[in-house]
């Protein structure tokens, strides 16, 4: 089984804890359970016993805290190294270490002479630098405690010593309090012990952490207490099982490892809230069968030998969160593993952690056939926990595209919430555009029907010329009065149809959206809310009461118009009797007379629902324009989002990224649609590159239209004179677009001014080492990729999940663009890389790292943890250093060494 570790983890101690075994303590009788019960009341993960000049306490608070959660650290307190008042160095040991190996250290330093009843407890004999010696032979580490008290070596000495003491090997951090972190007036001149020990100091030269601690006060003056243990603590981050080396990472690292509470603060106040991430990945089938993963909320690390499946570990995720990439290429390769690594029917689980804090588990199967269906979400996982994903050699493929590079920055912000806003509206243009088109095709109708209603009325009016006598002007009476009855029976059936279309277009209406919690509970909001959510429940209830209203109405007009028919089939057999009884000229007269009436009949109902359906045409359209501007306006305001998405880049890489957004012409998607459009219709391309590049979608659109209702040529001139084509020409293609040879030729044409929209276009630029700025174009490949990894490096919560980042940056790059970035991010966002660069890794203060190993057929972990464990470490030195023999060979070629380090000791 592998060794398995959750990695870094935040705990509080408490470094500086003296017991009764110390001659000062105040506080009167005690046990160790009593120091390791108080110690868990408060919330501490640690303690480090250091009385003064004595480990007696050590073996019985162990004991004592053996089945608890809290650590002991064995530690010792010494007094009066040097200085003027006798400086005091606290000594940690690792956690195994018993009171009698304190008191072996005590004794070769001269702290403790003699034996039996002639044992003594002092100071130390040895100078202070022969000390520090001793304590790296003991493999301890030396704190400076208090350091700038009476009692501390920043205070109380002068002199080459105490560079000398600070400069030492085995000296690794030093007590100050909070209040000198926090100091606003002393960090701004740098003066704080921090700054102090940053390692730009001349006189130093030398960084060492600096850390809080209680020296458990006994509120009386001087001495120690119980209820002083914790008064004053530090963060700092190890892993479990915790030991020595976990504090000498923390010590070393100081920036990413060690964290001061708030002023005042008490343990927990300054609780972390986990980043949203992916807390788990379990994969059944496949190269990585079996494989279940967990990950760590900071920082990831997976590595392994070449073919050992770690890009297979990020394909695996962006399958299993529907979280595919855009480019071709990179999409292929995707597929690719899946189909090969994954296999048919595989399946992919992966537990994670939303913003909220809620816990939802997502598993996907591999099946194409059935478009790789989800199971445990009815949300697409995409929304549920949005990522930036990373393929190998994808950051290159983005460099090099502008359509890319916008999808790039969308995927730093909900820009979902502009795309469904214009989604809907681009929907319900297409819904108006089909009425449009049936309202425009109604309006021709209407025209040519009543040129033929005009030739019907002469026809007959020649036929009644003819048939003139008393019975017949009774039938020509009663029948015009039957087409009266008709057309208004038709009139009330054609308003029962425009209302029953505006009763479904209201319906289809978007329901109004929620509130959302950021103004659930606004009074002005939640009243806006309700009226609008009532508007269009009354308006269709009362579009229901007119549908019904008008129904009835139509019910009563056709029982009039039956009753009547009953009278007109009276008169109408009347005048057929004198027809008959005629014959010859009349009887053909009235024939003909009849069949030209049945026409006319039929051309005067399709006139009025014709009619009806055109007089909606220009209130349809005022609709139309109005939801054209709407649009216009959203795909504004996500131009906009998206430059303030450019800005927040410009802050966050202090300046290092220049990044702007503009809205570009949309002639390139116009010119596409319009040469696609004008196919069959003999004109050029180079025509159609004219149009384009000399009126709008709109203008073009507008102009056919008008022509096209209006039949006048002049209404296309402005299109002419500004393509500089002829008259002629700009004629044809209208004619051609609006004529039988174009399919739904309306909606096409309509659809041209909202599916042709102006393109953003990104304009990113990077700060060379000169201080300029050069854009993307002009940039090399690696500083492409550094450009866009800074943005990605940018604050913000949605987990970066990146394979080999390294490939493309140079080695400076990787430490100065990601490294010192991933150190300060990586606590308050999620990251998983895959890697085979050491500095990406280690310094980066990976916080748990995935070790892989596989043969030709299976992949497996074999080790996770923190560097903080020696089996972890040597498998990161083997990996990504070549081993140890490797690692030092380089460092004696490059001749560099910690001045500090004693001979042989490898620099850090």
């Amino acid at each position: 089984m592998p060794t398995t570790r959750k990695g870094l983890q935040r705990f509080a101690f408490d470094l500086h804890v003296h017991t009764p075994a110390s001659s000062d303590w105040r506080d009167g009788e005690v046990n160790a359970s009593d120091i390791v019960d108080q110690a868990l009341s408060i919330g501490l993960n640690g303690i480090a016993l250091t009385d003064h000049a004595t480990g007696g306490w050590v073996d019985e608070v162990k004991n004592a805290a053996s089945g608890t959660e809290l650590l002991i650290f064995p530690a010792v307190e010494l007094n009066d190294l040097a200085g003027n008042e006798g400086i005091h160095l606290v000594v940690l040991f690792d956690v195994h270490v018993s009171s009698s190996d304190i008191d072996r250290f005590l004794t070769t330093i001269g702290a403790v002479r003699g034996a039996g009843q002639r044992l003594e407890r002092g100071s130390a004999t040895s100078g202070p630098l022969e000390v520090l010696d001793e304590i790296q032979k003991f493999g301890g580490i030396a704190v400076l405690a208090h350091c700038r008290s009476s009692k501390g070596a920043l205070g109380s000495m002068r002199g080459d010593l105490r560079t000398l003491l600070v400069q030492h090997p085995a000296v690794l951090a030093v007590e100050a309090p909070v209040e000198d972190y926090f100091d606003e007036g002393k960090k701004k001149a740098r003066k704080r012990v921090y700054d102090v020990l940053d390692g730009t100091d001349p006189t130093y030269g030398r960084e060492l952490a600096v850390y809080q601690a209680s020296d458990n006060p006994s509120g009386k003056g001087h001495g120690h207490s119980l209820a002083g243990i914790g008064s004053r603590f530090t963060y700092f981050w190890v892993e479990e099982p915790v030991a020595l080396e976990g504090l000498r990472q923390c010590f070393i690292d100081r920036e990413a490892r060690v964290e001061y509470p708030s002023t005042g603060s008490a343990i927990g106040a300054d609780e972390l809230i986990p980043s949203p991430g992916i807390t788990r990945l379990h994969v059944v089938g496949g190269f990585l069968d079996d494989l279940d993963l967990e990950f760590h909320g900071g920082l990831t690390t997976i590595l392994g030998p070449k073919g050992s499946g770690k890009s297979i570990i990020v394909e695996l995720l962006r399958f299993v969160l529907d979280q595919e990439p855009t480019q071709l290429e990179i999409l292929n390769d995707h597929e690719t593993k899946l189909a090969n690594q994954l296999g048919l029917y595989g399946r992919v689980t992966v537990d994670i952690r939303r913003a909220d804090g809620s816990i939802h588990t997502i598993e996907r199967e591999y099946n194409p056939a059935a478009a790789s269906p989800f199971r445990g979400t009815a949300i697409p996982p995409s929304d549920l926990l949005p990522c930036h994903f990373l393929s190998q050699g994808e950051i290159v493929r983005i460099a090099e595209s502008e359509e890319e590079q916008i999808r790039f920055i969308d995927s730093f912000f909900d820009f979902r919430t502009h795309q469904r806003g214009i989604d809907e509206l681009r929907t319900q243009l297409q819904e108006l555009d089909a009425d449009v088109a049936r309202q425009i095709r109604a309006r021709k109708t209407r025209d040519e029907l009543k040129s033929r209603q005009k030739a019907l009325r002469a026809e007959i009016s020649t036929k009644d010329a003819g048939l003139k006598s008393p019975v017949f002007a009774k039938f020509q009476q009663a029948q015009a009065k039957s087409q009266a009855i008709q057309r208004e029976v038709g009139s009330i059936s054609g308003i029962g149809e425009v209302l029953l279309r505006a009763r479904h277009g209201l319906e289809t209406v978007p329901s109004v959206p929620d509130l959302g919690e950021e103004f659930a509970s606004d009074p002005v909001v939640r009243r806006l809310h309700e009226r609008a959510a009532r508007a269009k429940t009354e308006a269709l209830e009362r579009l229901a009461e007119s549908v019904d209203a008008t129904e009835s109405m139509l019910g009563e007009a056709k029982t009039e118009q039956t009753t009547w028919a009953a009278a007109f089939d009276a008169i109408s057999d009347e005048y057929s009797r004198e027809v008959q009884k005629a014959g010859g000229d009349v009887r053909a007269l009235s024939q003909d007379r009849a069949r030209l009436v049945e026409e006319l009949t039929k051309v005067d109902d399709a006139l009025n629902s014709a009619g009806q359906l055109a007089s909606l045409l220009q209130p349809t359209v005022l609709s139309r324009n109005q939801l054209l501007i709407e649009l216009r306006g959203r795909q504004a305001a996500y131009t906009t989002a998206r430059q303030e998405r450019c800005d927040w880049f410009v802050a966050k890489s202090d300046g290092q990224i220049q990044a702007k957004v503009s809205q570009g012409s949309n002639r390139i998607d116009f010119n596409e649609r319009l040469s696609s459009m004008k196919r069959g219709s003999h004109l050029l391309s180079a025509e159609v590159d004219a149009i384009v590049s000399g009126v709008t979608p709109d203008e073009f659109v507008n102009a056919v239209l008008r022509y096209h209702l209006t039949g006048k040529p002049e209404d296309l001139d402005a299109v002419a004179a500004a393509s500089k084509l002829s008259g002629g020409r700009i004629i044809a293609l209208a004619d051609f677009l609006l004529g039988d040879a174009a399919e739904h030729g309306y909606e096409n044409l309509l659809e041209l001014q909202y599916a042709v929209t102006p393109t953003d276009r990104p304009e990113i630029s990077f700060r060379r080492e000169n201080g300029t700025y050069s854009p993307l174009a002009e940039l090399s490949t690696g500083q492409k990729c550094t450009a866009l990894l800074i943005m990605a490096l940018c604050e913000g919560d949605a987990p970066i999940i990146v394979d080999q980042p390294e490939d493309s940056l140079d080695i400076r790059s990787i430490w100065v663009d990601m490294c010192s970035r991933l150190r300060l991010s990586k606590r308050t966002r999620q990251f998983a890389f895959t890697t085979h660069n050491s500095s990406l890794a280690v310094a980066s203060d990976s916080d748990k790292f995935v070790v892989l190993a596989a043969d030709a057929r299976h992949a497996e972990v074999v080790l996770e943890g923190a560097i903080d464990h020696e089996d972890v470490r040597k498998e990161v030195i083997n990996l990504l250093e070549g081993g140890t023999s490797t690692y030092f060979l380089k460092q004696r070629k490059y001749n560099v060494r910690d001045p500090f380090a004693p001979e042989g000791r490898a620099t850090r």
